[in-house]
């Protein structure tokens, strides 16, 4: 018998970590209403705004407070997003890297299932990772944009692990996957869905 609560999964993690691909295999086996992506959101407001010192796609040549900024704006949108689709019944899950401290630390006592991906891969695997799946175009990162994103992934990673994510560490998106699956198979049985 289901609950009357509609599960919600959280999968945060840097950039280059393989965010976009564990959601969308996790949202296919399991049949979930949808993904949401915290640059969708970002990108809406870049649209909708033209202020790209808040908005920017290249989040690690931004400044520390424009960053902060923009992950209050994007994790006010995406509370707001989760409470439309849990009225409406259907489970969603919500993965990115624009996420708020405060937003991240609100999820603690919330029913829903918290994931860090911390893909131990190098910036440069990554980067040619992400080349071979789903962005050609992406361009190399010098030393200095390598540093920056590693530090916003340690950043957003520590606070995951303070507010009670399952951490997930992997050098094999498969892997990553595999592991991911068994905590969803649990959340879903827990949440009686």
């Amino acid at each position: 018998m289901k609950t009357n609560v509609s599960p919600v999964i959280i999968i945060a993690a840097g950039s280059f970590s393989g965010k976009s691909i564990i959601a969308n295999h996790l949202a296919n086996k399991y049949c979930f209403s949808g993904v949401l992506c915290t640059d969708m959101v970002r990108n809406f407001f870049y649209v909708t705004t033209k202020n790209e010192s808040i908005f920017s796609t290249s989040t690690y040549k931004m400044s520390v407070a424009a960053l902060n900024e923009q992950k209050e704006i994007v994790s006010q949108t995406i509370a707001g997003i989760i409470e439309i689709y849990r009225k409406r019944g259907e489970n969603i899950i919500i993965e990115g890297m624009h996420f708020s401290e405060s937003f991240l630390s609100s999820l603690s006592d919330k029913d829903y299932l918290l994931i860090g991906l911390d893909n131990k891969l190098s910036v440069k695997e990554k980067v040619l990772l992400k080349r071979k799946t789903t962005r050609k175009g992406i361009s190399d990162k010098t030393e200095k944009e390598e540093k920056r994103i590693e530090e916003i992934h340690n950043e957003l990673l520590n606070c995951c692990k303070k507010n009670n994510f399952h951490i997930i560490a992997f050098d094999d998106i498969e892997v990553a996957k595999k592991e991911c699956e068994v905590l969803v198979e649990d959340y879903l049985k827990k949440m009686k869905y």
